[in-house]
């Protein structure tokens, strides 16, 4: 029997942080334009890995701008115009890419701000 390399499988405890998928929705806000809202997509196993931080200015305000890689099991729904959130922590889409070339995992690159 053919065994499957250790590399096809994401080891038990890896994705330990439950994120929420978070798909965009424009409301109209009644005088012609759109309000956005977001609204709950799925729940989803995940791994965070911080990558950088960035100091600076953010909306005119100190803040940091953090770089995180998450791995999660490969889904095809999922693309830049979502977002997640860890609690109050939101993750910002900036590129998805099949990990491993099998369309076993998923990695993304996001963006946190933090004030």
């Amino acid at each position: 029997m053919l065994k499957k390399p250790s590399s096809w499988r994401v080891r038990v405890g890896t994705l330990r942080r439950m994120l929420t998928i978070e798909a965009p929705q424009d409301v109209a806000d009644g005088a012609g334009g759109v309000a956005r809202t977001w609204i709950v997509h799925d729940h989803v196993w995940c791994a965070i890995e911080t990558i950088a931080t960035d100091a600076g200015l953010l909306e005119n305000r100190p803040g940091a701008r953090l770089t995180h890689r998450i791995l999660m099991r490969w889904r095809a729904d999922l693309d830049a115009s979502h977002r997640l959130r860890l609690g109050p922590r939101i993750f910002r889409i900036r590129a998805l890419a099949d990990a491993d070339d099998r369309r076993r995992r998923l990695a993304l690159l996001v963006e946190e701000e933090a004030s």
